[in-house]
């Protein structure tokens, strides 16, 4: 398989588990979805993710049990049964091995972010930024339809202009999340995504000019792969905001700061930038 049609097997694959996130699943069911073999399924997880199928479809379950006993009071058992666990002890045992600390003192555990394999996420450094204008193309789906689909067809847009590389030097890459992952108010697949550029050499006729507002941000440096950005949005937005008592400005869209065009299959460094209310 060539990468775009790699992508679109692992979108499918991941919107399969989101929509039966409640139900118990298997390897094979998952491959059987998207059409692939086991073993192509697993080889392919592991090229993306740098980890297992099994590991990353348990940590996505992790994932969203983490934002609800950030988000909701409800109970372990019931956040257990929302993730799929028919029980409390599987649940627990599974989030102990994976966090190394029981769910009810997760609750209460700032820097959990920080225990995750093939993840490294700083504490953030405090700066005050200038508008920032960019040009961009917006999708709009499930993250993992949106972002990726953004940015197919912004480097479809800028090869097609320039006919340079996507990474040469020219250029910064930005990414604008528009939707706080803890709202409940955006549909699961309705989440939008902008793929931009920011000081590139010319305008494009093909994009969207963008304003990021300026004013105060919190930049946390991220380390890993792109498939693996859900668990520090909803560490930031759940965990982190809440010991800073609300300091996010839901008013302005979170964005990516790149290294270099992103691929889903390489580690990167990253600036996730939140804004802040003054």
């Amino acid at each position: 398989m060539n990468q775009i049609t790699d992508n679109q097997k692992f979108i499918n694959a991941i919107k399969y588990v989101y929509y039966n996130i409640d139900k118990p699943l298997t390897l094979d069911q998952v491959a059987k979805q998207v059409a692939l073999s086991t073993a192509s399924l697993k080889r392919l997880f592991l090229q993306i993710t740098g980890q297992s199928a099994g590991r990353f479809i348990r940590k996505l379950r992790m994932e969203l049990a983490f934002k609800r006993l950030h988000s909701t009071d409800e109970s372990i058992l019931e956040t257990a049964l929302e993730v799929g666990f028919e029980n409390h002890a599987s649940f627990s045992r599974c989030f102990k091995q994976l966090f190394g600390c029981p769910p009810h003192t997760a609750r209460k555990k700032i820097h959990i972010i920080n225990e995750l394999e093939s993840v490294e996420l700083t504490e953030p450094t405090y700066v005050t930024l200038e508008n920032i204008q960019i040009q961009g193309t917006t999708a709009q789906g499930t993250y993992w339809e949106a972002s990726p689909t953004a940015w197919i067809q912004l480097a479809k847009t800028v090869h097609k202009k320039e006919n340079v590389e996507l990474d040469d030097e020219i250029r910064t890459y930005i990414g604008i999340s528009h939707d706080n992952p803890h709202d409940d108010n955006v549909d699961h697949d309705k989440v939008r995504f902008t793929a931009g550029i920011f000081n590139a050499s010319e305008e494009y006729e093909e994009l969207q000019t963008t304003t990021i507002p300026g004013g105060k941000y919190a930049q946390f440096h991220y380390r890993g792969k792109l498939a693996n950005l859900g668990m520090p949005f909803h560490y930031i937005y759940g965990a982190w905001n809440k010991q800073k008592n609300n300091l996010i400005d839901l008013a302005k869209p979170t964005f990516i700061i790149f290294d270099r065009f992103p691929h889903k299959f390489d580690d990167h460094q990253l600036i996730i930038t939140v804004p802040l209310k003054k």
